[in-house]
């Protein structure tokens, strides 16, 4: 994880110098249970593509996703549910 600071200023650098980010935690998903710390969605993996990732948004709506590798979601999100979301080892940025 040496290149995620680079990685995350790199794609998103205008959305953090409006919204810091101070801590990234891996989650778990759940159809009922929101997320500790609502943040952004991020997908950590080396070589894998097309996974979904179903998220609640801070507005309530449920959005299904699909990430590439290395991807972050500029959306908050409160909850990533269980159903339908076929990602694994997915980290919140907050």
């Amino acid at each position: 994880m040496a290149e995620f600071p680079q990685m995350i200023e790199q794609q998103f650098g205008r959305l953090l110098q409006s919204q810091r980010v101070i801590n990234c935690k891996l989650i778990t998903k759940s159809d009922t249970v929101d997320l500790e710390h609502p943040g952004y969605v991020f997908l950590p993996i080396p070589a894998d593509t097309g996974l979904v990732v179903n998220i609640v948004t801070m507005g309530g709506d449920v959005v299904p996703l699909t990430l590439a590798t290395n991807e972050i979601i500029p959306i908050l999100a409160k909850r990533v549910l269980s159903t339908s979301t076929t990602a694994n080892n997915i980290y919140i940025l907050y």
